[in-house]
């Protein structure tokens, strides 16, 4: 079974890949930075690139492929790319279901 310990190790990776790449939006490494939505730090280029690097991370840690670019999940108010660790708790639950 997965933890959340485990996936927000892999969530603050990708957080400091994205940051070696980008000088001007940088992300925060605390549980409840926003992704997405009003105040976020990522545009949707910056947003597309977190997501594909976070999912190509998780498939070589976990062996198990998730999608994360599921646009009504993305566009949520209330969804998994709100913080950070909403991020997390989604990941944890989709990978113990297919786990």
């Amino acid at each position: 079974m997965i933890d959340k310990g485990q996936v927000m190790k892999i969530l603050y990776h990708v957080v400091d890949l994205y940051n070696k790449q980008e000088e001007e939006s940088r992300i925060s490494k605390e549980p409840g930075t926003k992704l997405v939505g009003e105040n976020a730090v990522l545009d949707s280029l910056g947003l597309v690139n977190f997501i594909l690097t976070l999912e190509s991370e998780l498939k070589e840690n976990f062996a198990s492929e998730i999608s994360l670019t599921d646009e009504n999940i993305i566009s949520d108010q209330d969804g998994p790319f709100q913080s950070i660790d909403n991020l997390a708790d989604y990941i944890v639950n989709k990978l113990n279901e297919v786990i």
